[in-house]
């Protein structure tokens, strides 16, 4: 079945964690969600621009014991990567997306899917230092960059993007 439901609320309890200052728990949500689907992992970007070493460590070691050392247990040679996604019509890595709609090569695509990234890690870092509702702003960022990095981008990834859209609205609302 499908997971982003499970995830969303995952990073979004995660954030709520975090703004509460409950690192392992938000730490442990972050990592819960990411060993379902690695790109929740962009968050860590925030905590990292805001230098929270508590919580980086805390994600480290419980990243480490519930993606590298119990999938390896469990899986042992299964492990291999594959690589048909990106012939699928349905992915949304930016990338294959231009490759459709254009008929443009890929590497044009890792270009101009990479530097607005870049744009994004720039803006995750001007925002922390920020507070209150402004610092959500830093993962909406992240979790808007995922189909600029992870190349297995599918339509069902996108649960966020309603609780981002309802965030940003109420922010301009509010004046924030």
């Amino acid at each position: 079945g499908q997971t982003s439901t499970f995830i969303v609320l995952a990073l979004i309890c995660s954030l709520v964690a975090y703004a509460r200052r409950r690192h392992l728990t938000s730490a442990a949500l972050l990592v819960l969600a990411a060993s379902i689907k690695y790109y929740p992992a962009l968050l860590i970007a925030h905590i990292a621009a805001r230098r929270d070493v508590r919580t980086l460590v805390l994600i480290a070691v419980l990243g480490g014991l519930l993606l590298i050392l119990f999938p390896f247990i469990v899986l042992e040679d299964n492990l291999k990567a594959s690589d048909w996604f990106s012939q699928d019509a349905n992915s949304q890595f930016l990338p294959h997306v231009l490759a459709r709609l254009t008929g443009v090569g890929l590497r044009l695509g890792y270009v101009f899917s990479l530097t607005l990234f870049a744009a994004n890690l720039v803006a995750v870092w001007l925002l922390r230092r920020k507070s209150g509702h402004v610092a959500l702003l830093a993962p909406i960022f992240l979790l808007l960059s995922v189909p600029l990095v992870v190349r297995t981008s599918w339509p069902h990834y996108f649960g966020y993007l309603p609780f981002c859209q309802v965030l940003m609205w109420w922010m301009t609302l509010m004046g924030v």
